[in-house]
């Protein structure tokens, strides 16, 4: 009988070493740089101040030009002030300073760069924004149109005027919305949900072929 127990009981603490769930140190890093942080101060239309685990860190968003205009802060203030959000960085160094990123906010993944010059409270800036290049650039030409903000006629504050080198001369374009081969709704460029595909149509034909507004990103009616 002793002879079958030291048979049966290495056999068993082998058993039960295998069922248990050892730590998955991917899926520990991953929640790790997922992990939101709580907006606390606006300092300019391209920097604020946010704080994760107690430590407070200066964020700066990319693909903005600073602007003076205090419609920029007035802005980030009401979307953001207290709300929390989460980053995406660009393959490229942080400035000395603190982290330059792409903020969303996270109730709504509402994109915050994008919407800071789609509104006009700040000019895009090329310099180190790539994966959105073509969402911001979109979006500064969307302002140029509507003359939102920095790019009104005539009430452009002098820190701004220099920024204004674009003037519509031809009639406005068709407003570009775009599809997935899949679904039923219409997106702004950036939208998650045109990871897998991502058709650009323009506004009337979306409409008129059935689709509805992404309730995520909310593009143009």
């Amino acid at each position: 009988m002793k002879k079958y127990l030291k048979l049966f009981i290495p056999f068993q603490l082998t058993f039960l070493l295998l069922c248990i769930p050892f730590p998955n140190h991917a899926d520990k890093s991953i929640l790790e740089n997922n992990e939101n942080y709580r907006v606390i101060k606006i300092i300019s239309n391209r920097s604020l101040v946010a704080k994760r685990n107690d430590q407070k860190t200066k964020i700066y968003l990319i693909g903005i030009k600073w602007s003076g205009d205090k419609s920029g802060i007035q802005y980030l203030e009401k979307t953001l002030l207290g709300k929390e959000i989460y980053l995406e960085k660009e393959k490229t160094k942080d400035s000395d300073q603190g982290l330059q990123v792409y903020v969303f906010r996270y109730e709504d993944d509402l994109f915050i760069n994008c919407e800071i010059i789609r509104r006009g409270y700040g000019a895009f800036d090329k310099g180190n924004s790539r994966k959105y290049m073509a969402e911001l650039k979109a979006a500064e030409k969307e302002a140029k149109l509507a003359k939102a903000g920095i790019w009104q006629t005539g009430e452009i504050s002098s820190e701004n005027r220099s920024l204004q080198t674009y003037h519509n001369k031809s009639p406005p374009k068709e407003t570009i919305v775009y599809i997935t081969r899949t679904g039923k709704k219409y997106h702004r460029g950036y939208c998650r949900y045109l990871s897998r595909s991502k058709i650009a149509v323009s506004l009337k034909k979306a409409k008129r072929n059935g689709f509805a507004p992404c309730k995520v990103c909310k593009p143009d009616r």
